[in-house]
Formats: C-alpha cells, sequence, structure tokens
C-alpha cells in the first residue's frame, strides 16, 4: 500500500512558488460519521472525541503532504494560535448542502502517472472558473491500487458541498495567512462494513471525504467526494491515515500543478544527483575490493 514518508512542518510547507498559497480547513467536528469508532476506542482505549481529533488532523497531514512541493499550504488545524476561535469564525461563515455527484473527467490512475494529469501553471488555475458542462454518465468504473479498490463517482450520489455566506470571510484569511485557494474538507465518512460480489467473504468499509475547493474570488474551482473501500479487519487508526487516508488525499490533490521551479534549484537538483551517483559508485568499488 502506497504511504507518503516525507517528512513537514506542522503549520507550512514552503516550495519555490511564493505567489500562492493554498489553506486546508478540516471538517467541522459535527460533520464526522464513522462506524469504526468503537472498534478503535476497544483496541486502543481513546474515547470518541480523542479518535474524531486523531483522524481530523491526520486527514490534514496527509493532504500537506499530498500537496508537498506544488504549492505554499497551511492548515488551519495545525495553526499556533487562536485555533478554536478562528476555525470557530470559518464555521460559523459558511453553509453546507447535498449537491449531486459530479462526474470526473478521469479515472484514477497509477501513482507514476497521476504527475502528468495536471499541465496548467498555477496562475491561470487560480482564476480559471470551469463552466463548460459535463456529460453525465450512469457509472465510471473504478480502480484498484495495490489490491484495494479505489472508486470513481457515481453521478446518482450526493455529497456534502459548502458555500460562503460572510463576503469578508476568504479577505480576512488572504489578508492574515496570505493564502488565496481554499480546500474545504466538508464531511468524513467512514460506513459500515458491506459485503463485496467481487470479493467474497470480505466485507469492506466505505471511507468518504466530501471537499470544495475555492478560489480567492469565491469561485468553486472543483468539489465532489473522494472515496476508497477499506477491509473490515483493518482498526488500526494509524494504518487508516496513513494508508487510506494518503490515497484520498493524493486523489483529491490531483488537480494541482506540479510545482515551477526556478533555474538555480532545477541546476542545483541536478548536481545534487550526479554527485550522489558519485558517491554510490565509489561505495560499490569499496565494497568489492
Amino acid at each position: 500500500m502506497f504511504s507518503q514518508e516525507t517528512e513537514v512542518n506542522p503549520f507550512e510547507i514552503y516550495t519555490q512558488d511564493k505567489n500562492h498559497k493554498v489553506m486546508i480547513i478540516p471538517f467541522e467536528s459535527k460533520m464526522y460519521i464513522s462506524s469504526l469508532d468503537a472498534e478503535i476506542a476497544k483496541k486502543t482505549g481513546m474515547n470518541y472525541f480523542e479518535i474524531r481529533e486523531k483522524l481530523r488532523i491526520g486527514l490534514s497531514n496527509q493532504i500537506l503532504l499530498a500537496i508537498n512541493k506544488k504549492i505554499p499550504a497551511v492548515s488551519m488545524i495545525h495553526h499556533d494560535d487562536s485555533v478554536t476561535s478562528e476555525l470557530n469564525y470559518i464555521y460559523n461563515s459558511i453553509g453546507y448542502k447535498y449537491t449531486l455527484m459530479p462526474v470526473e473527467e478521469k479515472e484514477v490512475v497509477e501513482e507514476e502517472s497521476l504527475s502528468n494529469q495536471v499541465k496548467s501553471k498555477i496562475n491561470s488555475f487560480i482564476n480559471k472558473v470551469e463552466n463548460a458542462p459535463k456529460e453525465k454518465k450512469e457509472y465510471e468504473r473504478g480502480k484498484i491500487y495495490n489490491g484495494e479498490v479505489y472508486t470513481t463517482n457515481h453521478y446518482a450520489e450526493r455529497f456534502m458541498n459548502t458555500s460562503i455566506h460572510n463576503t469578508n470571510l476568504l479577505y480576512y484569511l488572504n489578508k492574515k495567512y496570505k493564502s488565496d485557494l481554499y480546500i474545504f474538507i466538508n464531511e468524513l465518512n467512514i460506513g459500515k462494513p458491506v459485503s463485496n460480489p467481487e470479493i467474497p467473504n470480505i466485507y469492506f468499509r466505505r471511507i468518504k471525504v466530501h471537499y470544495t475547493v475555492i478560489n480567492q474570488k469565491g469561485k468553486e474551482m472543483k468539489a465532489g467526494a473522494s472515496t476508497i473501500q477499506m477491509p473490515h479487519y483493518v482498526t488500526d487508526v494509524d494504518k487508516v491515515i496513513r494508508n487510506y487516508f494518503s490515497l484520498l488525499s493524493r486523489d483529491l490533490c490531483s488537480f494541482m500543478p506540479e510545482p515551477k521551479l526556478e533555474k538555480a534549484t532545477v541546476i542545483k537538483e541536478k548536481e545534487d544527483s550526479k554527485k550522489a551517483k558519485e558517491q554510490r559508485k565509489i561505495i560499490q568499488e569499496m565494497l568489492q575490493e
């Protein structure tokens, strides 16, 4: 199972592009529905509130990891001062509504191909609003990641969407945090175990992350839900975060452009790679003597 091992600053990630910053807003406490809590509590001794907060922080961590090196990012759940008051201000400035799930234009693909899916530059992405209607299909096939069933969207499904009713919210966040792109995690659902006809004798829980991406102008850039099926016997909360939230976060953030590095950085990376190869060669020669 794919998992990210890169270390990140728990508050912010800085990259070569200093012109834009994405803000991650975690789901509100009441927007958490899980059938897994009792089993986690039995195994760990954690209570409901501790489990919810661990998953809440864990999901934000995985989104930070998925964003890594694409665009500077700030996670509000990791903010050092006045976390509660800042988040309450945000939550009081937005509303929720169930919306038909959009049909994705692409299927989930293998890891090595994900970086090639988005070619647009950050500047054009930030200001772009996609209004072209998409043809609805009844069903889009899922894919399998290392034996895990990873689903695409079904148009008849609904997801929890976010709308902003406080016109000052984005202005306030931009002035204070220099952010101009916002990922709202609207809801986290971990369903009850259900059977899968294609895989007999194994039950799966469906994890569903509802989200909305909004730019500084208040325009919805992307919205929907990422889902994955997890075997019912997985009750390790760290494994849920590391193995399953990582895939969901990677899919959620796949719309972001690759980083636009400065020429000096590209040259330095090539030099470092060359030095590393030379060092490995020397070590191999020493071992053969």
